[in-house]
C-alpha cells in the first residue's frame, strides 16, 4: 500500500514535483523500517515486481537536486565521438555551447567502466530515463547472487530491503548516480573472496575500482586477512584488470583531475559540516583527513573480518571531505542484515539534508549518530 501511494505521487505534473517529494520519500522510509523491522512479506515476487512499478513510474520525473547525471552524459557523447574524456576541460569544447554540464573547469573524474556506462546511456539517447534504466538493470543483477549467496528467505528479504531503501530510490535510481553499479559489483568480489577464489575476486575488485576509485580501499583490509599466496594472486588479479582498463585511454588518465576535485568540492559529511563551524576550509578538511586515516590504519592493523570490510565506506562518507550521503550505498550489503536500527535510519535518511530547507540539515545525521554511540555504549537489558 505505502509502495502504491509513493508511486501515485510521481503521477503529478512535472512543474509540481518537488511538492509531493517529501511525502513520497517518507512513505518509502515508513515502508522501508517496516520491512527492516516486521521481515519481508510473503509473496515476494509480488512486492518486487511492484518495487520495480513504482521505480518506473519515476522513471520519466525531472531530476531535484541532481546535476551529475549531466556530467554522465557529456562524457558518454564524448566518447561517441571518438574524443578521450580525460585530459580535456569541458568547457574549452564546442559541445559545451549546446550541452551544459556541472563541474565543466575541470576534467572528467570517472574511470574507464563508468566511462563505459556513460557511453551506453548516450548511445540510447534517452537522457535521465535511459541512466535510470541502466540504474534498474543493476539492482536486477543482484538477485542471482543473493539467491546463489544465501537461503531464499534471507535472499528475499536482502532484495526487498535494497529496493525499498530510499537512498537506493531516490539517489541510486532517480538521481541515476553511477555508485549503483557498485552493488553487484562488490557483492560479487564478497562472494569470491569469501570461497577464497583469490585471482577472481581480485579481477571483480578491480572492475569495481574502474567504476569507481573509492573501492581500492578494500583491498589492504581483505589483504591482511589472506595468506601471502594468495595476496599475490589477488593482487594479480586487481592490477591485471586495472592495467587493462586505464590502457584503453593511455596516456590520460583521471587522476590529476581527482586531485583538482578534491580541493575544490565540499562534500556533505556531517562531521566536516561540524568542524567548519570553528576552523576553515582547509584546517577542517586537513583534520578530518587524518582522523579517517588514522582510524583506517587502526582498522587495519586489527586484522578485520571479511565480513565487516563494507564498513570502511561509512568511514568514506563520513571521515573524507568530499563524502556524499550516496557512498554509504554499498553498506546495505553487509551480510548480517539485522543492523541495529538506529543505523538503518541513519542510512536511509542521510540523504535527506540535501532537500530540507533547514540550512542544518546534517544537524539530523549527526543527532542520529550520537544515538547510535549512546545506544552501543549502553544496550537495553533484556527484560527476560
Amino acid at each position: 500500500m505505502l509502495a502504491a501511494l509513493s508511486a501515485s505521487l510521481a503521477l503529478v505534473p512535472w512543474w509540481m514535483a518537488p511538492l509531493p517529494f517529501p511525502a513520497q520519500l517518507a512513505l518509502a522510509w515508513l515502508g522501508y523500517w517496516g520491512l527492516h523491522r516486521f521481515g519481508h512479506p510473503a509473496r515476494f515476487w509480488l512486492w518486487w515486481v511492484l518495487g520495480f512499478a513504482t521505480l518506473g513510474f519515476r522513471w520519466a520525473q525531472p531530476a531535484i537536486q541532481a546535476d551529475d547525471y549531466l556530467r554522465y552524459l557529456f562524457d558518454g557523447q564524448l566518447v561517441l565521438q571518438g574524443v578521450n574524456p580525460y585530459g580535456l576541460v569541458p568547457q574549452d569544447l564546442p559541445l559545451y555551447q549546446t550541452f551544459w554540464t556541472p563541474k565543466g573547469n575541470i576534467p572528467t573524474i570517472y574511470p574507464p567502466l563508468a566511462e563505459g556506462i556513460f557511453t551506453v546511456a548516450a548511445w540510447i539517447a534517452l537522457g535521465l530515463p535511459g541512466l535510470r534504466l541502466l540504474s534498474a538493470l543493476a539492482l536486477m543483477f543482484l538477485m542471482p547472487l543473493a539467491f546463489w549467496a544465501w537461503p531464499k528467505a534471507k535472499a528475499q528479504r536482502f532484495l526487498l530491503l535494497v529496493l525499498y531503501c530510499p537512498l537506493v530510490q531516490q539517489e541510486l535510481f532517480h538521481s541515476a548516480h553511477v555508485d549503483v553499479w557498485l552493488l553487484p559489483l562488490l557483492f560479487g568480489w564478497y562472494l569470491l573472496a569469501k570461497g577464497k577464489r583469490s585471482v577472481a575476486a581480485g579481477g571483480v575488485l578491480g572492475l569495481a575500482v574502474l567504476l569507481k576509485l573509492s573501492p581500492l580501499v578494500l583491498f589492504p583490509l581483505w589483504a591482511v586477512g589472506i595468506s601471502l599466496r594468495q595476496r599475490w594472486w589477488a593482487a594479480l588479479g586487481l592490477c591485471g584488470v586495472l592495467a587493462l582498463g586505464f590502457g584503453l585511454f593511455y596516456p590520460q588518465q583521471p587522476f590529476s583531475a581527482l586531485a583538482l576535485f578534491y580541493q575544490s568540492i565540499e562534500g556533505y559529511s556531517p562531521f566536516y559540516r561540524l568542524l567548519r563551524w570553528g576552523l576553515d576550509r582547509e584546517t577542517a578538511r586537513l583534520a578530518l583527513a587524518s582522523l579517517g586515516t588514522a582510524g583506517y590504519l587502526i582498522w587495519l592493523a586489527r586484522n578485520p573480518q571479511l565480513d565487516h570490510l563494507f564498513w570502511v565506506f561509512a568511514g568514506l562518507f563520513l571521515f573524507t571531505p568530499t563524502g556524499f550521503p550516496w557512498y554509504l550505498a554499498p553498506l546495505l550489503l553487509v551480510p548480517k542484515v539485522g543492523w541495529p536500527s538506529w543505523w538503518v535510519l541513519f542510512c536511509a535518511l542521510a540523504h535527506l539534508q540535501y532537500y530540507l530547507l533547514w540550512p542544518y540539515g546534517w544537524a539530523l545525521e549527526l543527532g542520529l549518530l550520537a544515538f547510535g554511540w549512546f545506544q552501543t555504549l549502553y544496550p537495553q537489558r533484556s527484560s527476560a
